[in-house]
């Protein structure tokens, strides 16, 4: 994406060439400070490799762009990659009594004695890298070293305090069997899926309690008690470290293309993908990499060759079709976003800080897409304001009735924990998702538990409040809307359905017939309740439970290649599968299931699976967006020529060789293109070709 104008004053030569690299510069976006935990510490040994975020005032890298800090017990050295255009610099620091001393040679940077912050992963140092004056820039840490070096710990565990006082622990087998569950986790060392497992039989042991079944992921409890009703204990929670989980089958990988040859000279030293810092995005210019055929945005390596003589990923073509195109307003929610909340950590039930601290800027970075490509952008992000949370628990649901009845919207995102549990009394599969702690306090709320422990009577009168509270109307019977149950620290938590979003649906108009709905939360797709309950135009959810920063990683790179003209969902999520194919071939070894990107369910209209794109019909849409030239590509003259090539020569069998050279060059390996394949290509540009799963864009 081209960068803004630059508001500054004289600069050295290495930062004038590196200011290329920025993203906006001049005012707009806040400070993004590393996690709330991090801290200066006395002669911390900070050495190792790092990628900036940001600078103090919100200027960052653009799509694509990297600028990787090596610290070294005392020097340093700095390298920038920018599409063709590569910069390096050297220079020295010191740390002492929590401050730092730094100095880049060539850009004639330095701070003297000043405070600096590093969490283990996040490092602010007190320069910032693409402007003058007082700041700072953050940085992340890729090495994969950052859980041996955080002081304290990026996630900034502590020490979980529990009040049970408020619940009926002889009435309610839910909040007394997660109260086992959480005993027998940190005070006997059970491991995760063996506490749930003493907890089951634990519940069935109470003398209300009928049954009690474990979730076939072995993370979920479902209760059905002796009266006819029923009730959970969810420990499923997002993890916040790469770590195995329930197995799926795999997918084969997907085909590399390159125009240069992939031989044995491959490095196999790349960043960890857990660590990897910056927004997540697809790199436009992989050629100029040392990691070559690495793919880029197009899904290959655009080294030369496959009809186009000149590439650049700046230069956007001209859509061709627009009829796809969603209202531009978005709605970013992650009610735990800046929270600290009890959830599962090392092999123990602790509080850590926020989804921020543990994924990074997230949010931040999405805003930033949408906000770039003309959409306006509602949160619901749960925070501490004035030493109280907000837009979280009942304040997030009440907010997101209100915004979903008002506007409509293009994008629809959350970002939180999910689970997927039998339902007690249909025993079919759910997938919920975690909207944080209620507020007792609230008058609604307060006048449902009317002074009464709370029990599953009490439960039922709080979800009849919330029900109530969003303008909805439920009599009791079907699904509710929302599940209230025991937190791991004895709060009350709130559960979303899918009920809640076939509701709105039903009774309020709501419609997401145009909308991509993304929900980084785990399980999500795990069956398809939530997808049948917002018959979205595009749909992304996750099979199991899943790692955070992956799954942050993830959904920050799909919308960022879906701000690319004449770029369908359905392209930019296989783009991004294309390059985590080659990014796992680098890394010489499977993945835990956590972090597989085949856990990624995709589908289209009516629940459709967007459906594989093969490397042949990658090069078509390579040559279809960027043909004969990115600075001259016109979609419209391109499909000419990809049509002329197969009736000519492909859909008829006829090779093309000295008779075309222009057609030959599109051609991947030894196989004509089939008119699948062509037809595939020719739909993902907007050309004049139907699909099942219909067709969704952000920027067209």
């Amino acid at each position: 994406m081209p960068s803004s104008a630059r508001c500054r004053s004289h600069v050295a030569p290495f930062a004038i060439a590196l200011l290329a690299l920025v993203l906006s510069a001049c005012g707009g976006g806040g400070k993004a400070s590393p996690s709330g935990t991090a801290r200066p510490a006395a002669e911390t040994d900070i050495s190792g490799t790092y990628v900036v975020v940001q600078d103090s005032d919100g200027t960052k890298p653009k799509a694509g762009a990297t600028v990787t800090l090596v610290l070294d017990k005392g020097t340093l050295s700095v390298h920038a990659v920018a599409g063709g255009e590569e910069l390096t610099d050297t220079g020295t620091y010191t740390i002492r009594d929590g401050r730092m001393t730094i100095e880049f040679t060539e850009q004639e940077l330095s701070a003297t004695d000043q405070p600096y912050s590093f969490d283990g992963e996040t490092l602010e140092i007190p320069l910032k890298m693409f402007g003058e004056g007082a700041g700072s820039s953050t940085w992340k840490r890729t090495d994969g070293q950052a859980a041996a070096k955080a002081t304290p710990s990026a996630a900034a565990a502590a020490t979980l305090k529990s009040d049970w006082g408020r619940w009926d622990l002889k009435k309610d087998a839910g909040a007394a069997a997660t109260k086992n569950f959480v005993e027998a986790v940190n005070d006997k060392g059970k491991t995760w899926t063996q506490a749930v497992q003493e907890t089951a039989a634990f519940a069935k042991s109470l003398p209300d309690v009928a049954d009690a079944t474990v979730s076939p992921n072995g993370l979920n409890i479902t209760i059905r008690y002796k009266d006819g009703t029923g009730d959970y204990v969810v420990t499923e929670r997002m993890d916040l470290a790469p770590a195995e989980s329930a197995a799926i089958d795999a997918s084969p990988s997907e085909r590399l293309v390159s125009a240069q040859p992939v031989g044995a000279g491959l490095p196999q030293q790349v960043a960890p993908l857990t660590t990897a810092g910056g927004c997540g995005a697809l790199p436009g210019s992989p050629a100029a990499s040392p990691r070559a055929p690495e793919p880029g945005r197009e899904g290959l390596n655009p080294a030369g060759g496959f009809g186009v003589s000149l590439y650049s990923a700046q230069s956007q073509p001209k859509p061709i079709n627009s009829a796809d195109t969603p209202p531009k307003r978005a709605l970013l929610v992650a009610p735990a976003y800046e929270l600290a909340h009890p959830l599962r950590g090392h092999g123990k039930v602790e509080l850590y800080d926020s989804f921020k601290s543990a994924v990074g800027p997230s949010i931040e970075c999405m805003q930033s897409d949408l906000t770039g490509a003309g959409y306006t952008v509602d949160t619901i992000l749960g925070q501490v304001e004035s030493g109280k949370a907000v837009h979280t628990g009942d304040q997030a649901i009440d907010e997101l009735a209100k915004f979903l009845t008002t506007n409509k919207y293009g994008v629809f995102y959350v970002m939180s924990h999910g689970t997927n549990i039998d339902h007690w009394y249909s025993l079919q599969s759910q997938s919920w998702m975690y909207m944080g702690l209620l507020d007792i306090s609230r008058p609604e709320l307060k006048q449902a538990v009317n002074g009464r422990k709370i029990s599953p009577a009490v439960n039922a009168d709080i979800v009849k409040a919330l029900v109530t509270m969003t303008g909805l109307t439920w009599d009791g019977s079907g699904d509710a809307p929302f599940v209230v149950g025991a937190e791991f620290n004895g709060s009350a938590v709130v559960w979303i359905t899918p009920a809640f979003f076939q509701m709105m649906r039903d009774q309020k108009a709501v419609s997401f017939d145009k909308t991509m709905v993304f929900l980084n939360t785990c399980s999500s797709a795990a069956g398809s309740s939530l997808k049948d309950a917002f018959k979205a135009r595009a749909f992304f959810g996750w099979a199991i439970p899943m790692y955070g920063a992956f799954v942050g990683r993830t959904a920050e790179t799909i919308l960022d290649a879906t701000t690319d003209k004449g770029r369908s969902a359905q392209g930019a999520w296989w783009m991004w599968r294309r390059h985590e194919a080659w990014q796992i071939e680098q890394e010489g070894k499977a993945r835990d299931d956590n972090q597989k990107p085949e856990q990624l369910e995709a589908s289209g209209v009516g629940g459709e699976e967007y459906t594989p794109i093969t490397s042949q019909s990658v090069i078509l849409i390579y040559r279809l967006r960027h043909g004969p030239s990115s600075a001259s590509s016109d979609i419209a003259k391109s499909l000419l020529v990809v049509k002329s090539c197969s009736e000519l020569f492909w859909s008829v069998g006829k090779k093309t060789g000295l008779a075309s050279p222009a057609c030959h060059q599109l051609e991947f390996g030894n196989q004509l293109p089939t008119n699948d394949e062509v037809d595939d290509a020719i739909f993902e540009v907007g050309g004049p070709v139907t699909k099942p799963f219909g067709r969704w864009t952000l920027a067209d």
